[in-house]
């Protein structure tokens, strides 16, 4: 203990008074120590730093206009210190406690006044999903079982349809068999790495806010764990998967998804996420290996946490890393808390500050000493995507179409500088598969519609070849992937302006179309070379807007030029033309081989790089025809059918796309009233299908319908329809049916929205008759 001293007396001005460290030996580290005077609202009256020796000057006048002396770590604001860690006095009794001598401080309160430096460490994605995955996970959420296949990459909404009609099936009648356990617990949060629709992009430029906060965890009970769960599954409310009625391409230009409860603040909720395998984990487990479950995931826990403090604010690092620190002080933390920290992450984009990742709303909390991987989901956020995907050479390669990386695309190898080998039966069309059987009901072998988002790389290394200008054309190709000779080429004339961040704004910059040397339709390549950080929403190079050309077959071209506008060409392959400049460079074709997807490219020993596109943006065609009642047609505008609780109702029906490859699947549903009831809902079974084309088309011959009638849907018996077993009063009610048909036509970030039709009847079961 030091030792002891002669209190000091007062002097004229206020009290000379000194400070003794209770446990204080030579040699310790000694806290910066302040004593102040502060009115009610924590302002500082007066402030006195305690000397080294432990002295102090308290003026007089501060003390008697105080509301309370507090005695604790030197900091800018006092409102930040943490009362739990002061000493705290009403100035009469200090003024007693100076008195009587040295005021001691014991060593469980100044030890914690040592000040130190504490830092967090983390990096920052955005990533953006494919919508068909969007509405798989969704469903996931939302049904009370779900299979663990209906999880896969290629699920059909079809599948999901029919799983949608279980809901209205009698609990003792669901089976639990294939529905999510321990063993699988990987499923939905792995899908967000495994799933192929699916991109990221690192984020190097904005700011974090740093947020701590003190948690202390009580010792947990497995049921309340399991209470918590099926409260947050229990919440989730079971929503429309598709409107009734047509609805036109585009895609909406929000994310359906963004707004969902799936997301908070850019965020992706992954306790909602993981709730359904948890729950699943935990009821499956023996107790003791339920117990270890639960240890290792801390979002289980019962916690009482304090409020959020930011304590720290910083800059993303070109590499997408953060590493934050702050100057604080020690405290000693019962055995049964800790600290968590939660991160805010901020970008300019187009003149305004936006939050694309908030930890806060999101209750997204890390543990001390984690390194924290944020992922944003905002459909805003800027990334500063990889330049080469692992390529270090001098490169030109096709990067992504909208959301939807070029490896997809079923393109066939080259055969020239603006053509590509005999195409295969899917050769165009993205995400392919082996046959369209193997495609139906998928989005696989999937046509192209609407603007198509091109978006190269052309790395860094590319730029010391002299490589200035791009050009992008398309020209539509015959049977044997060669132009149409009778085909007009056509090139992308809009103009392009990117952003760059240039002290802290954004400027644009003007790509093109530039004329240069007699060509025309030349755009500046925007390099991504460590010299310029690319920062606005516009990213890509150019784009096709498909409904103004003829349905079939494109092939789709890019060249290189330099600063004199002369045609660029790599080593060793055919000129274009007179004057064409060979390099050392290479055009490269991305494609996906076995094991791992995307991981490949091609040498293309052509003076451009050529893909072949495959659009067709006709509507599928939904149309409700007529009504069967027990075998007997009805299509009158007011329908009121009398029968029994065993007679029968089936649709008569057309669903189909004028070319059965490009039909994902459809769907006919009921619902009685306004659907607010128990057993309210349900669907019927899909006629058979067509015998010619895909089985999923339903009576349309390639287009064509004379000749072939509507297709006629499985049946429903009033009762089943009414369910008077449920309410014996209830045998009468109106209906409304509903044709919902999805094509397979993408932009390559998201899906044309399915086409609908709709109809309506009333039902009544008849007493029997004398």
């Amino acid at each position: 203990m030091a030792d002891a001293k002669s209190p000091r007396k007062a002097s004229e001005t206020g009290r000379k008074a000194w400070l003794n460290l209770v446990g204080f030996k030579k040699g310790d580290e000694r806290p910066n120590i302040i004593v102040a005077a502060v009115d009610r609202t924590m302002k500082p009256i007066h402030v006195a730093r305690v000397d080294s020796d432990g002295n102090f000057d308290l003026p007089a006048s501060a003390l008697k206009e105080a509301h309370r002396i507090i005695i604790g770590p030197d900091v800018d604001n006092l409102q930040t210190l943490d009362l739990k860690n002061v000493l705290r006095y009403r100035p009469n009794q200090f003024a007693e406690l100076l008195e009587r001598g040295a005021l001691n401080i014991p060593g469980l309160r100044w030890e914690t006044w040592l000040g130190y430096i504490k830092c967090v460490t983390g990096s920052v994605r955005h990533c953006r999903p494919f919508p068909p995955w969007w509405l798989e996970l969704q469903q996931a959420l939302t049904e009370p079982l779900i299979p663990i296949e209906r999880l896969q990459p290629q699920t059909s909404l079809r599948a999901m349809r029919s799983l949608r009609s279980q809901v209205s099936t009698p609990a003792s009648k669901l089976s639990v068999s294939g529905g999510l356990n321990v063993a699988q617990q990987s499923l939905v949060s792995d899908a967000l790495v495994r799933f192929p629709w699916y991109r990221c992009d690192p984020v190097c430029i904005g700011t974090v806010e740093v947020y701590q906060r003190r948690c202390c965890c009580r010792p947990w009970i497995i049921d309340d764990i399991v209470v918590d769960l099926e409260d947050i599954l229990d919440d989730l409310p079971i929503e429309v998967e598709f409107p009734p009625i047509p609805i036109p391409w585009p895609d909406p230009p929000e994310p359906w998804w963004f707004e969902t409860k799936l997301f908070t603040g850019g965020v992706l909720n992954e306790k909602l996420l993981n709730a359904r395998r948890d729950l699943n984990a935990i009821r499956s487990l023996p107790r003791q290996e339920a117990m270890a479950y639960i240890d290792a995931r801390p979002y289980l826990w019962h916690c009482t946490c304090g409020g959020a403090t930011k304590v720290a604010e910083g800059f993303i690092n070109p590499d997408a890393t953060f590493n934050l620190c702050w100057f604080t002080w020690s405290h000693l933390l019962p055995g049964n808390c800790h600290y968590e920290y939660a991160y805010v992450v901020k970008q300019q984009i187009n003149g305004m500050t936006v939050v694309i990742y908030n930890g806060l709303a999101a209750n997204q909390w890390f543990n001390e000493g984690v390194d924290a991987e944020l992922v944003s989901y905002h459909p805003q956020a800027i990334g500063c995507p990889d330049p080469g995907q692992g390529v270090n050479d001098a490169a030109v390669y096709l990067d992504t179409i909208g959301g939807t990386e070029s490896w997809n695309l079923a393109t066939p190898n080259a055969a020239g500088w603006d053509r590509v080998a005999m195409p295969a039966y899917n050769s165009g069309l993205v995400f392919p598969a082996a046959t369209d059987a193997a495609a139906a009901g998928q989005y696989l072998n999937c046509n192209w519609g609407g603007t198509l988002v091109l978006r190269y790389m052309f790395t860094w290394q590319l730029k010391a070849t002299g490589a200035k200008y791009y050009r992008i054309s398309w020209i539509k190709a015959d049977g044997s992937g060669n132009p149409d000779p009778s085909a007009t080429r056509e090139y992308f004339t809009d103009g392009l302006v990117w952003k760059k961040y240039e002290s802290f704004e954004s400027v644009p910059v003007t790509l093109g179309p530039n004329p240069v040397g007699g060509e025309n339709y030349l755009y500046e390549i925007p390099y991504y070379d460590g010299t310029i950080n690319w920062t606005g929403a516009v990213t890509h190079h150019g784009y096709i807007d498909t409904t103004k050309f003829a349905d079939g077959r494109y092939l789709v071209t890019v060249e290189i030029f330099d600063a004199a506008g002369k045609r660029l060409k790599p080593t060793g392959t055919p000129s274009i033309a007179a004057g064409d400049i060979a390099k050392s460079f290479h055009y490269l074709r991305w494609y996906q081989d076995t094991p791992a997807p995307g991981d490949d490219f091609s040498n293309v020993p052509y003076a451009a790089l050529t893909h072949l596109f495959w659009w067709d943006n006709r509507a599928v065609t939904a149309k409700l025809v007529s009504v069967y009642m027990d075998g007997a047609e009805f299509n009158e505008e007011c329908m009121f059918l009398e029968g029994t609780v065993a007679s029968t109702v089936a649709l008569a029906y057309r669903a189909y796309h004028p070319n059965p490859r490009f039909h994902h699947s459809h769907g006919l549903g009921w619902r009685r009233g306004f659907g607010s009831f128990p057993f309210s809902t349900g669907g019927f079974a899909d006629a058979p299908a067509d015998a010619l084309g895909v089985p999923l088309n339903v009576h349309g011959n390639v287009g064509t319908e004379p000749g072939f009638a509507p297709g006629v849907s499985g049946t429903q018996t009033f009762g089943d329809m009414l369910r008077p077993d449920i309410d014996p009063t209830r045998t009468k009610c109106t209906f409304t049916v509903t044709l919902s048909v999805q094509a397979k036509t993408t932009n390559g970030s998201g899906f044309v929205l399915p086409v609908g039709d709709y109809g309506s009847f009333a039902l009544e079961i008849m007493p029997p008759g004398p």
